[in-house]
């Protein structure tokens, strides 16, 4: 073998060699050892994302070898489930919006309410209010920050329940001081968009009957508030 020969099989290496590397430095990252025509080389995919690609040449590129490190060892699969927040601008009256909705809506509550201790675009120290709540099983937070972009129906709270009085119960605190729509929509006061759903929806609309679902559909777009029975009834269909 020449000397010219040696620097490259030492680019290369082996497949073992480096996943032994990779896991002696504990590395955050996944290596993928492929099999392609272009030159050896190493590139960072990602977040922490290394490709190795030997020199050997078949026809396609496959993925022949996939090692998981995130963390110290812990294999990939076994992440942990990232915290997903939503998160609200009010221009006023955050608070008495966040109080409404945790005492109204089941399994919720107020978290905090604080103030921003430093001059923002928005206002002097103290004048910016933000708050953590749960509604139901979703966490929240909200910021009363003066005017940005108004609350619109590409952002919707969908409440799902049990049964009509339910419905009914929310339904009528929603939507005082704020207006009703089409299928179960509504605007609260603070303009904010809502849908009020029966449970028995979902399940009537996965009925493996399609005419059935079909029946139940074009009852629920005539409908504003929901009604259970009036679903129900189309389901059954005409009287035979």
């Amino acid at each position: 073998m020449s000397d010219r020969d040696k620097p490259r099989e030492r680019r290369l290496g082996s497949t073992q060699t480096i996943e032994r590397d990779q896991e002696e430095a504990g590395a955050k990252e996944l290596v993928v050892t492929m099999h392609g025509g272009s030159p050896p080389r190493r590139a960072r995919l990602f977040s922490g994302l290394r490709m190795s690609t030997p020199n050997k040449t078949p026809e396609r590129a496959t993925c022949k070898h996939m090692v998981g490190r995130v963390g110290a060892r812990k294999p990939l699969g076994r992440m942990t489930m990232a915290k997903v927040t939503q998160h609200l601008w009010f221009e006023k009256e955050m608070e008495s919006a966040v109080r409404c909705y945790t005492t109204i809506i089941p399994g919720s509550s107020m978290q905090r309410i604080a103030t921003i201790p430093a001059d923002t675009p928005s206002g002097p120290a103290g004048s910016v209010k933000i708050a953590a709540f749960t509604i139901g099983d979703q966490r929240y937070m909200a910021i009363e920050a003066g005017p940005l972009d108004a609350f619109n129906h590409s952002f919707s709270i969908t409440v799902e329940c049990d049964d009509q009085p339910e419905i009914d119960r929310l339904w009528d605190a929603l939507k005082e001081g704020g207006n009703v729509e089409q299928c179960g929509w509504l605007r609260d006061r603070w303009g904010l968009c809502w849908q009020i759903t029966p449970k028995r929806l979902g399940e009537l609309m996965r009925d493996p009957d399609r005419q059935k679902a079909k029946r139940v559909a074009e009852a629920m777009l005539k409908m504003t508030k929901f009604d259970i029975a009036g679903l129900e009834r189309a389901a059954q269909g005409p009287a035979s």
